[in-house]
């Protein structure tokens, strides 16, 4: 660590410098701080819009978290038993948000949307009438071109088609190859708006 920080530091243990400012401040007496945007307001425009396309939306929570296939595992259970419940109306859009956790150990090109998808869409094969999307608010999924990925109960059999093996991508943390390959990338542009993830899943 730099000697200038080390010196910063120890002159603040010391009393030697002012503490940090605290909330109750007067100097702060002016100042206000408004959220104009977060990942809930994401998630509740992200059902506005449903609502304007006759999908019924259901926010399942805004603290999607830990590793992918914990979260995959999360996703794909609760959209199942979305499906199965008939007095739920369909279509039906289930809205998650948050950010997951992907530990690297490949040399792969992808993101960890691209990622969470890749493992949905190995759940949801041949499960009809189920469509998951997984994206970036910011359109930039990792170091790629691509906000995420969407994928349904069909992407592994059209990736089957064309011999590609969707667990050698996974272990090899090469989802955006993948998907390239399946016609699967989500590209927006930059959105220069960060407020986490959003996976949507579609039931018919």
């Amino acid at each position: 660590m730099p000697a200038n920080i080390i010196r910063y530091l120890n002159e603040g243990q010391a009393g030697k410098i002012n503490e940090t400012t605290k909330p109750d401040d007067p100097v702060l007496s002016k100042t206000h701080n408004f959220i104009i945007g977060n990942n809930k307001l994401a998630l509740d425009a992200a059902a506005k819009k449903a609502s304007e396309f006759d999908i019924n939306p259901v926010i399942i929570t805004d603290r999607l978290e830990g590793e992918t296939e914990a979260a995959c595992d999360f996703i794909v259970g609760t959209a199942l038993s979305f499906k199965k419940n008939i007095s739920q109306k369909k279509p039906l859009c289930l809205i998650f948000g948050g950010e997951t956790t992907v530990k690297v150990n490949a040399g792969g090109k992808g993101g960890r949307n691209q990622h969470l998808a890749l493992l949905c869409a190995l759940k949801i094969a041949g499960i009809p009438g189920l469509t998951i999307l997984c994206g970036g608010t910011d359109g930039n999924d990792g170091p790629t071109d691509s906000a995420g990925a969407i994928v349904d109960s069909y992407t592994i059999s059209k990736a089957n088609s064309i011999n590609l093996d969707a667990e050698k991508y996974i272990r090899e943390f090469d989802s955006y190859n993948f998907f390239e390959k399946v016609e699967g990338l989500v590209i927006t542009g930059p959105t220069m708006t960060n407020v986490m993830d959003i996976v949507l899943v579609f039931i018919e």
